[in-house]
């Protein structure tokens, strides 16, 4: 199976070069209509889940979170309007890259810090890179957090430099800590409810990422609005870059059979599925909080003729998620456009995907060791079909699982730029 799969995705990447000076199909713009009386008008964010119903957008719709979640058996008409999720005036930690120096930072305990170029030290996001050594502390000036009760991730990128110990395994020697202080400089603490155990999600102490580098965060959540900053200490010399705090786990269309209730650091390091845990009601279970469409069983679920975008670069979220093992969702015509770390335009069990256009702003992740934040992610093990469609990808274009998948007449470029800022 494993070589059928192999060939396929090869004969795609091939047949895409080959008629990338052709349209072979991709999203297009549709003038808006006037809903019919069999079909139900949708003006605003919410859950959408009468069986056999047509919804059909009459404007732009914008959430701070998540935006809308479905039932199975319905299809929703974007009519040539915009889904934007994430959409709550968020900040950013000025400064959070290091292109503009140190401008911003509180240096005063880090008399070791020192701006670098990339291209002479390190590959990563941007042009510049701080250097730390053991010991050294810096500070963020502090940004608003407009939404309250909500997760953050405070977060690192830390690259991966490796020495060899006596024994000659591959250590990784950089390692960091990170906190978030309130506006009045207390230094928050969140024990956090997951699925599997209750564990410390913020602070995130002496930790490092895996082989290629990657990003460490502390998981805010159920925090008043307000003012914070983030601080990082390295626990041995490291290379830090893109510090920033962030929302975290925004969907724009969401499809919940159950929650996936993880997001501590330790499971996106160990590639476990994240989803909807802002909006989970029982952390055993995975049960959603009351008002979720729970979706059960077979079926399907259309959306089509329009577009889908986050309003922030956040990290860890998703155009359109689904956790419904069982119900196809049908995209047709779509264009999803989203940046951020971590940030994928589909994340399903199982889709057929005609005519649509992703673009994913996506120039590093997380754990470098997982696959599962490619623009497109049909992570099901049920057949899949995806043709006439434009990929432009930040960490990879496709991963389908699912035997006996149809892979035609798309066109993919794969820009793994990291010297864009997001």
């Amino acid at each position: 199976m494993k070589t059928r799969k192999l060939i396929i995705i090869l004969y795609c990447t091939t047949l895409s070069v080959l008629l990338s000076q052709q349209s072979y199909g991709q999203y297009r713009a549709v003038e808006h209509r006037i809903p019919s009386d069999d079909e139900i008008p949708v003006s605003k964010a919410g859950c959408y889940d009468i069986p056999g119903a047509t919804y059909v957008l009459t404007n732009d719709i914008l959430s701070p979170k998540s935006t809308i979640f479905l039932g199975k058996d319905i299809t929703m008409d974007l009519n040539g309007y915009t889904i934007i999720y994430a959409d709550g005036n968020y900040g950013h930690v000025t400064n959070y890259g290091f292109e503009e120096g140190l401008t911003g930072w509180d240096i005063s305990k880090a008399p070791g810090a020192k701006i670098e170029d990339t291209e002479l030290t390190h590959a990563f996001i941007g042009k510049k890179i701080l250097r730390l050594k053991a010991g050294d502390e810096i500070a963020s000036e502090y940004v608003y957090l407009p939404v309250a009760n909500r997760s953050y991730y405070a977060m690192c990128g830390i690259t991966g430099n490796y020495y060899s110990d006596m024994k000659g395994d591959l250590r990784n020697d950089m390692r960091i800590s990170i906190f978030v202080d309130d506006e009045e400089g207390k230094e928050l603490s969140c024990l956090t409810e997951y699925g599997d155990s209750a564990r410390i999600s913020c602070p995130v102490i002496n930790r490092s990422a895996r082989l290629g580098g990657g990003f460490v965060f502390a998981h805010l959540n159920n925090i008043p609005s307000g003012k914070y900053r983030i601080r990082i200490r390295a626990e041995n010399d490291c290379l830090v870059d893109e510090i920033d705090i962030r929302p975290a786990m925004d969907v724009g269309i969401g499809i919940v059979e159950e929650t996936h209730p993880l997001g501590h650091y330790d499971h996106l390091y160990n590639n476990l599925h994240s989803a909807f845990f802002d909006y989970t009601d029982d952390v055993t279970s995975g049960k959603p909080v009351e008002g979720i469409p729970v979706v059960k069983g077979t079926g399907t679920i259309t959306i089509k003729n329009g577009e889908i975008k986050n309003a922030t670069a956040g990290i860890l979220s998703h155009a359109i998620q689904s956790t419904a093992e069982n119900v196809r969702i049908i995209l047709d015509n779509i264009k999803i456009s989203t940046s951020g770390i971590n940030t994928t335009a589909v994340d399903v069990e199982q889709a057929v995907i005609t005519n649509c256009t992703f673009n994913v702003e996506n120039p590093f992740i997380i754990n470098r060791h997982g696959a599962e934040f490619y623009a497109v992610d049909l992570r099901g093990t049920q057949s899949s079909e995806v043709s006439f469609s434009e990929f432009y990808g930040g960490q990879g274009c496709l991963a389908f699982r699912g035997d006996f998948s149809a892979i035609h007449h798309n066109y993919f470029v794969n820009r793994q730029d990291r010297k864009s800022v997001v």
